[in-house]
């Protein structure tokens, strides 16, 4: 699963992301990847994490 966040949120290796879905299945599972996509200037528009 994927999931974008806005910016650069405090997000590490070691959290657990949990995530409801909309027939009430609950995930929680450890990032395996944090990209963060940035603009030319090099500011960070959106966070990608893959868990």
């Amino acid at each position: 699963m994927t999931i974008l966040l806005d910016k650069l949120p405090d997000i590490t290796y070691d959290d657990t992301i949990t995530y409801t879905n909309e027939l009430g299945v609950t995930i929680a599972r450890k990032p395996v990847a944090i990209k963060p996509r940035r603009m030319l200037s090099g500011r960070p528009v959106l966070t990608e994490v893959n868990v």
